[in-house]
């Protein structure tokens, strides 16, 4: 069972994506959650540029 944390303002995220990639998001204070442009191959693949998308 995975425990559920609390989201945190400035923490980076790692979404699985079901062909084995992974996105990453971003907890912003005023717009909510963005979402990088980067694809990485594995978790440890961080974006290295700040271009996402706010959703």
């Amino acid at each position: 069972m995975v425990k559920s944390r609390r989201l945190k303002i400035g923490d980076v995220y790692v979404i699985p994506l079901p062909n084995k990639k992974y996105a990453f998001g971003k907890v912003f204070k005023d717009a909510g959650f963005g979402i990088y442009e980067h694809i990485g191959d594995s978790i440890e693949d961080l974006p290295e540029k700040k271009n996402f998308n706010l959703m």
